[in-house]
């Protein structure tokens, strides 16, 4: 992860859902965008 760090995660294994909070160094000002950089991966077997 560039760019920021995760923070609380939450999954729903039923729904087959992840989602996760992505903390930036400082708050974001209005309009301001950030660039991150991620990688994820599964083992759970494709339907």
């Amino acid at each position: 992860m560039r760019g920021c760090r995760v923070g609380a995660v939450h999954t729903d294994p039923a729904a087959e859902l992840l989602a996760a909070e992505l903390l930036f160094p400082r708050p974001l000002g209005r309009g301001e965008a950030v660039v991150t950089s991620t990688r994820s991966s599964s083992s759970a077997p494709v339907r």
